[in-house]
Formats: C-alpha cells, structure tokens, sequence
C-alpha cells in the first residue's frame, strides 16, 4: 500500500467515523429521502477504504477508529465489489466469497452473491469439507444461517465435515438453541450418520458436554435435549 492510498484509507476512515457520529444526532423526524441518501454517502466513503485493501482482513486494521457497524459494511462492500469485477474470485475462489460472508456474518451478502451468478457455490466445500453453511453455524450468525437456508436452492443442512460432523452437530455442541431450532426447521437431521465406525450426532455433542465445562447455564443443556428429543420423535414417524 503506498502513502497515496493509505491517505485515503486515512481520509475515508475519518469520514466513516464522522458520519456515524453524525447519524448518532440525527432527529426521529429524520426523513425517508434523506436517511437513504445519508447512507448512500456512507456507501460511498466505505468503498474509498476498499480501494486502499488486497484482503478482506486488511479492513481489521480499522477497528480502532470505526464502530462494528461501519467494519461490517467496510466487509460487505469489499465481497461486493471483488465480486463484481469478476477477477478476484474464479473457481474455487467462487465458493470462498460464500465462505467469507458466512465466517463474517454478512447475511446481506448471500443472496446478492446467490443471485449475481453464484448460485453453483453456495455449498461449496473448504479443504476440511466444511461448506458456508458450516462456517456460519460455527460462528453463531443466526441470521447468516437462515440466509443460506433460505435461498432457492439452500444448501444440503446434513452435509458431513472432515470429523464427521453435521452442521447440527455444532450448533448442539455449542448449545445455541435458536441454532439448532432453525437446522431442524429445515431439514437437518438429528441421528444421521455419515460412518458407522465414527458415530457423531448432536446428541453426544451436547451430551457429552458436561455444565461445569460450558459458559452457559445447565438448563440451556436441557432444553436443547429435549428439542433434539423432541425433532427425533417426529423423524422417525
């Protein structure tokens, strides 16, 4: 990066902040017209930042001096933008800009990406045969997950990792209970097994996983139990 770009990194990082400060004083009886005009402006500083960086994680840096909101629409706008000049992401790289937008949280992203030409890698698989799908339920984006199952053709929720774990087994693992209501909702499965010698279902994830190794109370434990329990029932009908 040379000084030409980093002062622009430095002059739209300003502008960011200051815009935000500003959106912070706006009245209630703020317009329609120019609240939508006020975040178009915002857009567009966003996108000066963005020509500055290489790689998503360049956009880290600006942690210091910008809200999680602001980094999150820096995140959106680079996938976006790399997206649409059709040279940053060929072939495997495809399936990454999924992967990216799920890791992150970027719900906004996937349908712009499904629909802009991705939609043959949406469930595309990482070297750990981990697919988007994966990555958000991992990182407990409930509403990147329900982007992804929401699409026309959603991506397969009992999908086997290199472990040979599901999606399901994850998100019981980590005891996230909407999580696991939402996989179930669409489909997932609770006694899938992939290998008959590895035997791993969300039940031993959330099982095994005894209240005094966990940040959550014993009760969230339970409750998942018992919606596993509960889905099981209704599968095996």
């Amino acid at each position: 990066m040379n000084y030409r770009f980093l002062l622009l990194s430095i002059l739209a990082s300003i502008t960011l902040a200051a815009m935000e400060d500003s959106q912070q004083q706006l009245s209630p009886g703020f317009s329609n017209g120019r609240c939508n005009k006020f975040l178009s402006l915002k857009a567009l500083a966003a996108r000066q930042v963005l020509k500055t960086y290489e790689y998503l994680e360049d956009i880290d840096f600006l942690k210091v001096s910008l809200s999680a909101e602001s980094i999150t629409l820096l995140r959106l706008e680079w996938i976006k933008l790399r997206w649409l000049d059709k040279t940053f992401y060929k072939g495997y790289h495809e399936g990454k800009a999924f992967h990216e937008a799920a890791y992150f949280g970027l719900a906004d992203t996937i349908p712009f990406l499904y629909e802009e030409g991705g939609c043959l890698f949406h469930d595309w698989p990482n070297e750990s045969n981990q697919t988007p799908l994966f990555r958000a339920v991992s990182q407990g984006h409930l509403e990147t997950t329900r982007a992804l199952l929401n699409l026309r053709i959603h991506p397969n929720p009992d999908k086997h990792d290199n472990l040979d774990h599901t999606p399901l087994y994850y998100a019981a693992r980590a005891k996230n209970k909407e999580m696991v209501q939402l996989l179930l909702d669409h489909g997932a499965q609770v006694h899938l097994m992939h290998d008959i010698a590895s035997i791993r279902t969300p039940f031993q994830a959330i099982e095994k996983t005894l209240p005094e190794n966990c940040y959550h109370d014993d009760k969230d434990r339970k409750e998942i139990i018992a919606i596993l329990k509960k889905a099981e029932l209704e599968q095996r009908k």
